[in-house]
């Protein structure tokens, strides 16, 4: 199953609209990756 940038970016929303630090935890590990 391959998941495309729509999946990612709804994937991200219901993780938001559960717990608010998730996004925060994969933004910083997305910076810290770059």
């Amino acid at each position: 199953m391959e998941i495309g940038p729509i999946d990612m970016l709804m994937s991200l929303v219901f993780t938001r609209e559960i717990d608010p630090w998730n996004i925060n935890i994969i933004e910083l590990t997305g910076k810290y990756l770059e």
